[in-house]
């Protein structure tokens, strides 16, 4: 009696997968707020739709600073995080 599981795959239906995208957003955001209060994490989630409305979680105000300094401030490969950069332009 469990829910049926579904397809991974492209939703034809403009609207369902509209419908399906607002569902999905929010429950990410929901567990997102779950793990950063559960686990003391901190989280910085964007979602960017195909109308390029970005919609941002994060969960501390100390969050950013914290992030931009691990990225931009630790010897790291900075290659793998070039899309990092957009993010932080953003808000910096």
């Amino acid at each position: 009696m469990g829910r049926n599981k579904i397809k991974i795959e492209k939703i034809e239906n403009s609207r369902i997968r509209q419908v399906t995208f607002y569902k999905r957003k929010k429950g990410l955001i929901k567990k997102s707020m779950e793990l950063s209060l559960l686990c003391e994490a901190k989280i910085l989630l964007c979602v960017l739709d195909k109308n390029e409305k970005l919609t941002t979680y994060i969960s501390d105000s100390e969050t950013l600073k914290d992030l931009e300094e691990y990225f931009f401030n630790k010897t790291i490969q900075k290659e793998n995080f070039s899309n990092i950069d957009v993010i932080f332009s953003f808000y910096f």
